[in-house]
């Protein structure tokens, strides 16, 4: 464990402040004033909203004042048998989270803290804390061309988000920017990944279209067909579009 609570700042990623039962990590470049106003928001915070998640974690709203936040907690001692698993993940995630910030352009929420929580010396949890997107939505299913849009910024910029799904990129109600959310392993690739774009897709109506127990997706229905002649015409990949869509069903099924 201490070699993945070295991850945190080997990168000058974070700087570690302590106190009894709980290591504080802020972001480089966190003032005290900032540091101090983060401890006091995570003391003083009311829940608001529960989003459902996997069982060893939890990710809710919380408000301070007039102030909302992401707080995302992972719990390590749910499953003893998963304990270093599941640390690995958290750290990884924290790491994950800041490292595609530093190189991606796009509208991602801040990270303001982290915490492990720890007792008799073993740690118990790490919570995440992060800023609210108030100004951002999420995309509507038949909204394909906002859709195909953050497929093409993706694509033509290099950015990969490994769990590409409804609810992981939001538009903004603004100015129709975009924004990516739960950043573990998402990474940047020096060039453009057409493997990259069609793993996207295939993530995206596969989480859409497939229903619980069931693994496999054998047809399309209007919104992905959709999708995929929008996708199709933006990229202009070196294959036909049968052949594009085919590629993309048989990924998916």
């Amino acid at each position: 464990m201490l070699k993945e609570r070295c991850k945190l700042t080997e990168k000058s990623l974070f700087r570690c402040k302590g106190s009894l039962g709980k290591t504080f990590y802020y972001p480089a470049g966190t003032s005290e004033t900032q540091a101090e106003e983060w401890g006091r928001c995570l003391a003083l915070c009311r829940q608001e909203q529960v989003f459902p998640t996997r069982k060893h974690r939890a990710v809710s709203v919380v408000s301070c004042g007039n102030r909302r936040f992401i707080v995302k907690r992972h719990l390590l001692w749910r499953r003893p048998s998963r304990y270093r698993r599941h640390y690995s993940e958290a750290v990884r995630e924290i790491v994950s989270h800041q490292e595609f910030s530093r190189n991606c352009d796009m509208a991602l929420p801040q990270l303001y803290c982290c915490v492990e929580k720890s007792l008799f010396g073993i740690p118990y949890e790490w919570v995440m804390v992060m800023e609210y997107l108030d100004n951002y939505r999420e995309i509507e299913p038949q909204e394909t061309g906002l859709i195909s849009d953050v497929l093409e910024l993706m694509f033509r910029r290099g950015y990969y988000h490994p769990d590409f799904k409804h609810g992981n990129f939001l538009v903004s109600k603004e100015d129709k920017s975009f924004s990516l959310i739960d950043l573990d392993m998402c990474r940047t690739v020096e060039k453009c990944s057409f493997d990259h774009l069609v793993l996207h897709i295939c993530r995206y109506i596969y989480d859409r279209l497939h229903v619980h127990g069931i693994r496999k997706v054998l047809s399309l229905d209007k919104p992905a067909e959709e999708l995929i002649e929008k996708v199709y015409s933006k990229i202009a990949p070196a294959m036909s579009p049968e052949d594009f869509r085919e590629l993309i069903l048989s990924k998916i099924s």
